[in-house]
């Protein structure tokens, strides 16, 4: 998982499809229908835990993942179909 993280709150992207439609997309603010592609940052340190999700067409890569290879640091990456990996890539 190391392998995943940028800065010094140890973020990372995650991608992969939603398991409910419980989780609202952080730029537009609308529910994220359950089994639809999202994209999140999620923050993991050792004293606070954070997931922001969003809508594939609302994710903007932000200036910090600049240095980003995207077909090695994004998590999950490998267990989307290829036609949604296509799109994130």
């Amino acid at each position: 998982m190391n392998m995943y993280y940028f800065g010094a709150m140890n973020e990372y992207i995650e991608s992969g499809y939603a398991p409910t439609d419980r989780a609202k997309c952080k730029s537009c603010k609308t529910q994220i229908e359950k089994d639809s592609l999202r994209m999140g940052i999620i923050q993991d340190d050792d004293h606070f835990s954070g997931k922001y999700w969003y809508h594939l067409d609302c994710f903007t890569l932000k200036p910090r993942f600049k240095e980003l290879d995207p077909e090695q640091q994004i998590y999950n990456l490998d267990h989307l179909e290829e036609e949604d990996m296509e799109k994130v890539l």
